[in-house]
């Protein structure tokens, strides 16, 4: 049984990192060193793996506090 929570408003808060950074999704996936398909979101896939949200968090400058939702603001 699969009990995998949705972390509400991850991957709109990643689009907007991606508009912020002034890249496309492929652009910051192929800087990152992965396929462009982990920054789309897609009916049978909740959460990004943790690992390549590390790697888009400092290819972005991105807080990953923020990406989760634990904090308001970005910076």
């Amino acid at each position: 049984m699969n009990k995998t929570i949705l972390i509400e408003g991850f991957w709109e808060r990643l689009d907007e990192a991606c508009k912020k950074d002034g890249r496309s999704k492929s652009e910051i996936a192929r800087a990152c060193g992965f396929n462009r398909k982990v920054l789309y979101w897609s009916s049978n896939k909740s959460n990004m793996h943790v690992g390549y949200m590390v790697k888009f968090c400092a290819e972005t400058n991105t807080s990953a506090d923020w990406l989760l939702g634990l904090r308001r603001s970005e910076q």
